[in-house]
């Protein structure tokens, strides 16, 4: 149940996220929507299922855009696994964490995204536009977050996808 529903919430926000516009102060940054369910998942869910969401949202992600196949998913997964480490650390479920997390988490994915890009040789824009693509995602983030997890986990109590346990 949880896999269907985390495939669900993926849908959903991929259709969200490729219908909502970038916004031009931020970049051109498309709101960030499958990066907060990585958060929201590497906060809730397993490590192995964290990751799992991480591959699916960055291929959901990145067949969005004109991103080679697999760049987001690596990104996302670095994300998932930095948030699952530290979520001991840090209250789940509180909005102040998702915004901070968001603040943190989303601009590294953007930014890691970049490197690799700059690695392949496929980055197509200067460093002022990648310094404000990640200060886009930043503000981003620390809006979108929230929101998505709260909403993602409204949806996992309605249909009755409960939490693993964490490991």
């Amino acid at each position: 149940m949880n896999a269907i529903c985390a495939l669900l919430l993926m849908f959903a926000g991929g259709m969200l996220q490729a219908v909502l516009p970038a916004p031009a102060v931020a970049g051109q940054t498309p709101i960030p929507i499958l990066a907060a369910l990585v958060v929201h998942h590497a906060l809730t869910r397993s490590r192995a299922f964290a990751l799992w969401v991480a591959v699916a949202a960055g291929v959901v992600c990145d067949s969005l855009g004109r991103v080679p196949l697999g760049v987001s998913s690596a990104a996302f997964a670095v994300v998932a696994l930095l948030v699952g480490r530290y979520r001991e650390e840090v209250f789940e479920s509180r909005v102040a964490t998702h915004a901070a997390l968001g603040a943190i988490a989303i601009p590294a994915a953007t930014l890691l995204t970049a490197l690799l890009l700059a690695a392949m040789r496929e980055l197509s824009v200067g460093l002022p536009r990648v310094l404000l693509k990640v200060a886009g995602a930043a503000v981003l983030g620390a809006l979108v977050t929230p929101m998505v997890a709260d909403a993602a986990a409204r949806f996992e109590r309605l249909i009755g996808a409960t939490p693993e346990v964490r490991r």
